[in-house]
């Protein structure tokens, strides 16, 4: 993963860098009748040395600004991306989604689809070490979802 920040334009103090995340696209999904997920760029930012970051989807309305103030992050996204589409739908997952978790956040599903899981059965094989990564509670999440899936 891509891990250098660059400063912004207003503030030596705040750091960002754009990525890729994936989101699900409403209108095709309403098409298809099921969820459809895209990859799109997002800014990440923080201040810098912090821990706590902040991630806004890159849209039409706000491409321009966002470009504008992080100048260097922009370059350097568009050089290290390669050739791509504007938006490049993800294959759908196979297994059990993630919003059956019902024991999990709602927002700590959504943080675990930009970390890139997508299905029940990928928490309940993640090792020791992605739980190390992910923080606490992360192991009970694990439990549970290998009992939701032994339940069928």
């Amino acid at each position: 993963m891509n891990e250098l920040w660059f400063p912004a334009i207003e503030s030596q103090s705040v750091v960002g860098r754009f990525i890729e995340v994936e989101v699900v696209h409403p209108a095709k999904s309403r098409e298809e009748g099921r969820e459809v997920r895209i990859i799109r760029p997002a800014l990440e930012s923080k201040v810098a040395g912090s821990h706590d970051t902040s991630v806004q989807a890159v849209k039409p309305f706000n491409e321009k600004a966002l470009q504008a103030r992080f100048p260097g992050a922009w370059e350097h996204f568009e050089k290290t991306r390669g050739p791509a589409e504007k938006e490049q739908i993800v294959a759908p997952a196979v297994g059990t989604p993630l919003d059956r978790l019902d024991f999990i956040p709602r927002e700590k599903l959504l943080w675990l689809k930009m970390q890139g899981f997508s299905t029940v059965e990928q928490i309940a094989l993640m090792s020791d070490a992605t739980m190390q990564n992910l923080g606490p509670g992360v192991r009970q999440w694990r439990k549970k979802a290998t009992q939701l899936l032994q339940k069928g």
